[in-house]
């Protein structure tokens, strides 16, 4: 029994701190969120369209535009992103809004063109002025329905470019 305590322990003591603080971040399926999102990246809505259904996309969805400020996997800086949701999904989302900075992570779009962040919104992190992570994995709030409730982030702040670190190293197999 003490040399498997010693053995997960080395393990836990092996994390970097920026996987330490991704965790923290972002809970313990945070390396599963990044190696499954096809877009990675911090940036702001700039409009948000919902688009009945036509002859040619029979399903009515939400076409979100970003401006991307900071590219980490599939897009670059600068850049402007529009993605298109199922409208069934938005109310699970977190609510976008151009007034404040997030790190998206979105799922590689279908075949039919659509998105979404990658767990709900697991996929959303909250990002204050200085870019430091402000809301981050989710609670047990079970009084909101159909939308978990994201608490604060615990603990010293986390910069951007820690978790950059840590998302570009699970993506490619560093753990």
């Amino acid at each position: 029994m003490t040399g498997v305590l010693v053995c997960v322990s080395s393990v836990v003591g092996a994390q970097s701190p920026d996987q330490r603080a991704a965790e923290r971040v972002m809970g313990p399926h945070w390396k599963q969120v990044a190696r499954a999102a096809g877009m990675i990246f911090t940036g702001r809505v700039l409009s948000i369209k919902r688009q009945a259904p036509t002859q040619g996309s029979p399903i009515p969805t939400v076409e979100v535009k970003f401006h991307v400020d900071r590219g980490i996997a599939g897009v670059g800086p600068g850049q402007i992103v529009t993605i298109r949701e199922w409208a069934a999904l938005w109310p699970m989302q977190r609510p976008m809004r151009g007034d404040r900075s997030m790190l998206f992570f979105f799922y590689p779009p279908s075949s039919a063109g659509l998105t979404s962040p990658v767990g709900g919104p697991l996929g959303q992190v909250s990002l204050d002025p200085a870019v430091n992570v402000t809301q981050g994995k989710l609670t047990n709030d079970r009084s909101r329905r159909m939308r978990p409730s994201l608490g604060p982030v615990e603990g010293p702040p986390t910069g951007i470019v820690q978790l950059e670190r840590a998302i570009r190293a699970a993506r490619a197999g560093k753990d």
